[in-house]
C-alpha cells in the first residue's frame, strides 16, 4: 500500500501540475486573444499570473530561453519544466517522511552549494515577482497569489537552511 501511494505520489504530482499548466496557457491564449481586440498594449492575464506564481522556480528557469525559443515549443519547455519542479518536490516529500532529509548530494561542500543555491532562489523569486502589482487581482485571484509568493520565497530559505545548518554541524540529515 505505502509504495502504491509513493508511485502515485511520484508521478500524479507532475501529471496534475502539468495538466493544470496547460490549461492555463490555453485560457491565457484565449484571454490574449480577446485583449487584442480591446487594447492596444493588452495586459497580462490573470491565468498567466496565477501560473507564474504557482510555479515560480519554473518561471526562473523559463527566463533562460524566454528570448530565444517563441511559441509552442517555449510553452512545451515551460510545461516540461513544471513536471521536473513538481517531480523533484514529489521525491523530496518522499525523503523527508522516510528519512527526514531532503534529495540533494551526499559530500559536503556539494551540498552546503545547492543548499546555498536554494536559499538564494527564495529572495531571487521574491525579487523577480515585485513587479506584479497583486492588489489589482480580485479577491479570489489574489490569495493564491500572495499565499504561493508567500510559500516560494520563505519555503527554500527555511527548508534549505535547516539543511544546511544540519550540513554544517556535520549532523546526519533527520538526526
Amino acid at each position: 500500500m505505502r509504495i502504491r501511494a509513493r508511485l502515485s505520489l511520484k508521478y500524479a504530482l507532475p501529471l496534475a501540475q502539468m495538466a493544470l499548466a496547460a490549461c492555463l496557457l490555453l485560457w491565457t491564449y484565449q484571454c490574449q486573444a480577446a485583449f487584442r481586440r480591446l487594447y492596444d498594449a493588452p495586459p497580462v492575464p490573470r491565468p498567466f499570473t496565477l501560473l507564474v506564481f504557482l510555479n515560480a522556480p519554473a518561471n526562473l528557469v523559463r527566463w533562460t530561453w524566454f528570448y530565444h525559443v517563441r511559441g509552442v515549443w517555449s510553452d512545451a519547455l515551460f510545461v516540461g519544466s513544471i513536471g521536473l519542479l513538481w517531480y523533484w518536490v514529489a521525491l523530496n516529500i518522499y525523503a523527508w517522511r522516510e528519512r527526514k532529509s531532503l534529495i540533494l548530494p551526499a559530500w559536503a561542500p556539494i551540498r552546503v552549494m545547492a543548499d546555498l543555491a536554494l536559499i538564494a532562489t527564495g529572495p531571487i523569486i521574491a525579487w523577480a515577482l515585485r513587479s506584479v502589482d497583486i492588489a489589482e487581482l480580485p479577491w479570489l485571484w489574489r490569495i493564491p497569489v500572495a499565499a504561493f509568493l508567500v510559500i516560494w520565497s520563505l519555503g527554500p530559505v527555511v527548508i534549505f537552511g535547516n539543511d544546511l545548518i544540519q550540513c554544517l554541524r556535520r549532523q546526519e540529515p533527520g538526526q
